[in-house]
């Protein structure tokens, strides 16, 4: 029987491009593929031949990108899942049951806000992935276990007798339980894991399936580009105060933003092109500089195509994401309280003409671009459909698995933190356990 994989995905278009990507190499390969995610990326999927479901209207998706700034504040955080999350979680549920039927599924979720996907393969006893597309997710779990479990609690009590399932008692393990946490960056960016499941560092996935060429020097301009990414929590503030900072040091710009930003503010009275985000990736590659907002999506292109970042991160994973590039030598990240006109300026010059980070930028970026992460969620998939269907052990899925972490593991491991987890593992293994 075939297998019919249903992806999730829910967010902006930075959350769905693994998706994307993950999804027609998976329908190239022969496999049952559908969609359910915003109706505004719904053709995205029909382009590439995937049947997708609207879980939302393209008016209900443009309510929810003008309040994502809520998402950056602890205080109003359950307000996007009230108003936007948990309206449509039964719809969800009852989707994915009608696409489940008479076929074997499995489910790949993108991690947040993925209620629905988990309580349907809770209730349909299915295979269940869990794409993480930034290391903040990880660690700031607790944050999130305590808003489930306090002011979300009762509604999700709620839909979960819907489907006649018991009340959750502890809600850090019922998130974990998933087959394994895909995490789409590299463990050198950084090695953030789930507490209590396997996690598996896949590497960047980048918006466009094809090999990138580093740009030599015929072909770089002496232009810097901005950009809040495939989303609006960039707001006013951002794009004023880096469009204020390139013309304070004489810079040429370009901007790139999402349309709702643009209109919302004169950004053309400065006297900028102005371009959709639909450009972003080629527009990045010849620019000398980005300047952004710290989204994980900006962050490995930039890193792919060895251009220097400025990051002016406020709110959400973004600050913890500028520190990593920051720490990696790849950029300069300041926070919202450093946004001054000096500084920025200062950054700016620094950053055009540093060898160093255009060194370091050269080795990640090889790294980047010799990877192939989509490739290797697919042995993953396809290696649980060959434990699933053969006479092994439960657990010895698992056990490769554990063995492919660990090897992501080692690379980065001291010579003693290598012994003392080796050591670990032999004692799971002779205890009958697999996971680390």
């Amino acid at each position: 029987m075939t297998i019919k994989y249903i992806l999730t995905a829910i967010g902006s278009y930075g959350n769905i491009v693994p998706f994307l990507r993950l999804g027609c190499e998976l329908h190239s390969k022969g496999y049952n593929v559908v969609a359910i995610t915003n109706a505004s990326h719904c053709k995205h999927f029909d382009k590439l031949n995937i049947v997708s479901y609207p879980i939302d209207t393209e008016i209900e998706y443009e309510n929810y990108l003008s309040r994502v700034d809520e998402l950056n504040h602890p205080r109003t955080i359950a307000n996007i899942y009230r108003d936007f999350y948990l309206p449509m979680v039964s719809e969800e549920i009852n989707l994915i049951i009608r696409l489940s039927e008479k076929c074997q599924s499995v489910i790949i979720m993108n991690d947040a806000p993925g209620i629905s996907a988990r309580i349907a393969a809770e209730y349909l006893n299915l295979p269940i992935f869990s794409i993480v597309t930034y290391p903040n997710h990880f660690t700031a779990f607790s944050y999130l276990e305590m808003l489930l479990s306090s002011q979300l609690h009762s509604a999700i009590t709620g839909i979960r007798q819907e489907f006649n399932l018991p009340e959750i008692g502890d809600y850090g393990l019922w998130w974990h339980k998933v087959n394994c946490f895909i995490a789409t960056w590299p463990n050198w960016f950084s090695q953030a894991h789930a507490a209590m499941s396997i996690t598996y560092h896949v590497g960047f996935i980048l918006p466009e399936n094809r090999s990138i060429a580093l740009k030599n020097d015929s072909e770089v301009k002496n232009e810097i580009l901005i950009t809040g990414g495939s989303a609006t929590f960039a707001g006013k503030h951002f794009f004023e105060t880096a469009i204020r900072a390139c013309l304070t040091a004489r810079k040429h710009f370009k901007v790139i933003a999402k349309k709702q930003i643009w209109e919302s503010f004169p950004i053309k009275e400065f006297g900028c092109h102005i371009s959709e985000v639909d450009s972003l990736f080629n527009n990045i590659a010849r620019s000398s500089l980005v300047i952004h907002h710290g989204g994980m999506g900006t962050i490995g292109q930039c890193i792919a195509q060895a251009i220097p970042q400025l990051i002016l991160a406020d709110g959400g994973d973004r600050p913890q994401n500028g520190k990593i590039v920051q720490d990696l030598k790849l950029g300069i990240a300041l926070d919202k309280s450093d946004w001054l006109q000096d500084r920025i300026s200062s950054a700016i010059d620094k950053l055009m003409d540093s060898r160093e980070i255009t060194k370091e930028h050269e080795f990640y970026a090889s790294d980047v671009i010799s990877n192939d992460p989509i490739s290797r969620i697919i042995e993953l998939l396809e290696s649980h459909h060959v434990r699933a269907h053969s006479n092994q052990a439960p657990s010895s899925y698992e056990d490769n698995f554990d063995q492919l972490l660990m090897l992501d593991r080692l690379r980065t491991l001291t010579p003693t933190q290598r012994k003392i987890l080796l050591s670990k593992y032999k004692l799971r293994l002779h205890n009958g356990l697999s996971k680390l």
